[in-house]
């Protein structure tokens, strides 16, 4: 039963296609960015420090 529905899940996700995958990639950007927003406002509030004031330190 079990191997059934992940051919089912398979063939339902293959229906999707383009679609689906832009859809998770703009889901994941827009999470990405705003958890890193928040990180490195996070980071600045509790340091005082503007982590991208010096970049080439950061960058090596």
């Amino acid at each position: 039963a079990e191997q059934a529905g992940g051919e089912d899940l398979r063939a339902k996700i293959a229906k999707l296609g383009l679609s689906a995958v832009l859809a998770y990639g703009l889901f994941d950007g827009i999470t990405y960015t705003t958890f890193f927003i928040l990180a490195f406002l996070g980071y600045e509030k509790s340091t005082g420090k503007n982590p991208a004031a010096n970049l080439k330190a950061l960058l090596g």
